[in-house]
């Protein structure tokens, strides 16, 4: 299973790094026990990041977009 790079929300984002590491052969290894474990803060943090990125691309992309329409227009 691939991770969903272009998630805006965190939930989803999160979600699709949780099923990533769920998918993997060796999963039985990392267990966390508690919601305030390492690893959990982890892919919280792993979602932000992918989240923010997505967010300054689709952010970039429309900027790039309606200063290229104003300059056909």
């Amino acid at each position: 299973m691939a991770l969903d790079t272009k998630a805006l929300s965190i939930t989803s984002a999160y979600n699709s790094i949780k099923s990533f590491f769920e998918s993997q052969e060796n999963n039985s290894i990392w267990q966390d026990l508690t919601t305030s474990s390492e690893g959990i803060f982890l892919m919280k943090l792993l979602a932000n990041v992918f989240s923010v990125i997505s967010l300054n691309t689709v952010t970039g992309r429309r900027e790039s977009f309606h200063d290229t329409a104003n300059l056909l227009s």
